[in-house]
């Protein structure tokens, strides 16, 4: 609202309906009396600006932990603005507001969204034999499904990474070591044959691998080829 202030000249002082008034937009009349009840009116029409109003647009955040950009804008009051432009922010709720030239002021608020975080996980099978390979299942939970990267590999000991992309282009990487055994040695300690048509021993021992052991121990043989194998556990 404003005031208008209504005095008065000739007639007869003094006045009624002279002073200062608070008026909203549009038309208005006052009448004024001097002492004699002569009348006189005055009109006219309070003007404003139209309402200032602030909008934003809103970009969006494709991963979890990244920021976006609000464009915020104005229409109405009286140009020019301050507060307008363009803002980058991070998820969560929001409020700008933007001011015009008569210090009017709209406040525009809203709430940015994003994705969960995009987690890979890896469950690792085991290696029983040196020099053999497992598997490796790598799942993904969270981001925008679906997901590239997730499955079933196929790896050997040592260490491993695989990286899974969630739709929005997003990446988490899932990485370990697969151990195996050292590798089963098997050795023989032979004894020695003195006379022809005897038998001897032969001793059979093993490192490595996973204990106990089978077919280890001493074994008799006679003359000629022999072969022994251990089993680990």
């Amino acid at each position: 609202s404003t005031t208008v202030v209504v005095t008065a000249t000739g007639g007869t002082a003094p006045y009624t309906g002279t002073g200062t008034f608070t008026v909203s937009a549009g038309p208005y009349s006052f009448t004024v009396t001097d002492d004699n009840g002569c009348e006189s009116t005055v009109s006219g029409t309070i003007s404003e600006p139209s309402e200032l109003t602030a909008s934003a647009t809103e970009g969006t955040i494709d991963c979890f932990g990244e920021s976006t950009t609000v464009v915020v804008t104005a229409t109405g009051g009286t140009a020019p603005y301050t507060g307008t432009g363009t803002f980058t922010v991070s998820a969560g709720p929001y409020s700008f507001t933007v001011t015009d030239d008569n210090g009017c002021e709209s406040t525009v608020s809203g709430t940015i969204s994003e994705p969960t975080e995009l987690v890979a996980s890896a469950t690792e099978g085991t290696i029983d034999c040196f020099g053999e390979s497992t598997t490796v299942v790598v799942t993904a939970t969270g981001g925008t499904a679906p997901y590239t990267g997730t499955g079933t590999f196929t790896v050997s000991a040592g260490p491993y990474s695989f990286t899974v992309t969630d739709d929005n282009g997003c990446e988490s990487t899932v990485s370990g070591t697969i151990t195996e055994p050292t590798e089963l040695v098997a050795s023989a300690t032979e004894g020695s044959i003195d006379c022809f048509g005897e038998s001897t021993t032969v001793v059979v021992t093993a490192s490595g691998g996973t204990a106990p052991y089978t077919g280890t121990g001493t074994f008799t043989v006679s003359a000629g080829p022999y072969s022994f194998t251990v089993t680990d556990d």
